[in-house]
């Protein structure tokens, strides 16, 4: 039976809900068993991602395949209100000082977060391996992982999937309570109510920004964890550091079609089939016929 958020349209309007928390849109939504990740050929993070590595991005260096991706869109007229009310229309607009505290209050909100991208795109997808991006035109990999709590939604860590909508997502109420916020926490009022119902609507809206996408790239089926910048240490284990050890959860390993014509002298592809036999689970090489695509099962665990 299909959950409440499993309607796209129900999903939406929960998640631009100022009052509804991003647990309570889990827990009405139903959650892949697994998904994947494709990356490039690259040897330095083919060796870290084959070792189980996973890297969470800051969204302010989210913009490689989508220039629009985690962008934070404002009014600008009505931010500065909230931040200068008592300054007439003109003087907020000139106000340098109002310029650079508008920005910091924009780069706060987008870059307090660090985000980790999947897909639920299996491996036949072809339009996933022809895209740069991702399968690099056939000659990237691709890995399998289970879903599980630990990694995926532990507590107040968000795993959704995201909207693609060629509106966005208007963060200028966002970008206002975190204004109101910041000055109840200035003046040290955080055990009253309207500090609770500020702070209350910033675990709603201020991640946001990191699941919308237009609708151009619908077919890439992205879910993300996305990690509060107050849970960093707790999640990642160290400060300063924006890599977890994902291969527990390792399920298999694909390799494109030419993947191996890339890999000349074949030490990456040893490598991937020496990570396969260590965890005990499945290597692939995908095989083209025109417009489909075949798994090629290089290693099979269940045959040692």
């Amino acid at each position: 039976m299909n959950k409440m958020y499993d309607d796209s349209d129900e999903y939406k309007k929960a998640v631009l809900s100022d009052y509804i928390k991003s647990n309570e849109i889990m827990k009405e939504i139903t959650l892949p068993k697994s998904v994947y990740k494709y990356r490039k050929f690259d040897t330095q993070y083919l060796k870290e991602s084959l070792d189980g590595n996973v890297f969470f991005s800051n969204p302010i260096d989210m913009n490689v395949n989508d220039p629009c991706d985690c962008k934070v869109q404002f009014d600008t007229k009505e931010v500065l209100k909230t931040m200068f009310p008592r300054a007439n229309r003109e003087v907020r607009r000139k106000h340098s000082e109002a310029i650079k505290e508008l920005e910091k209050y924009k780069k706060s909100l987008q870059g307090a977060l660090r985000v980790g991208c999947f897909t639920t795109c299996d491996c036949s997808q072809i339009e996933m391996w022809d895209n740069q991006y991702f399968g690099d035109n056939h000659k990237g990999y691709c890995i399998k992982y289970k879903v599980e709590l630990t990694h995926f939604y532990p507590d107040t860590i968000i795993f959704l999937k995201i909207l693609y909508d060629n509106c966005g997502f208007n963060a200028t109420d966002a970008i206002k309570n975190f204004v109101k916020w910041e000055k109840l926490e200035s003046r040290g009022m955080q055990d009253s109510a309207i500090y609770k119902m500020r702070a209350g609507k910033m675990v709603c809206l201020g991640h946001n920004h990191a699941l919308f996408k237009p609708e151009d790239y619908k077919n890439e089926k992205e879910w993300r964890i996305i990690i509060p910048n107050n849970r960093y240490v707790e999640y990642f284990g160290k400060a300063d550091v924006y890599t977890k050890d994902f291969s527990p959860l390792m399920q298999a390993i694909y390799l494109g079609s030419e993947f191996r014509n890339t890999d000349i002298n074949g030490e990456m592809y040893e490598y991937a089939l020496e990570v396969c036999k260590k965890l005990h689970i499945p290597l692939y090489i995908m095989q083209r016929y025109d417009d489909k695509l075949e798994e090629n099962m290089e290693y099979n665990p269940a045959e040692e």
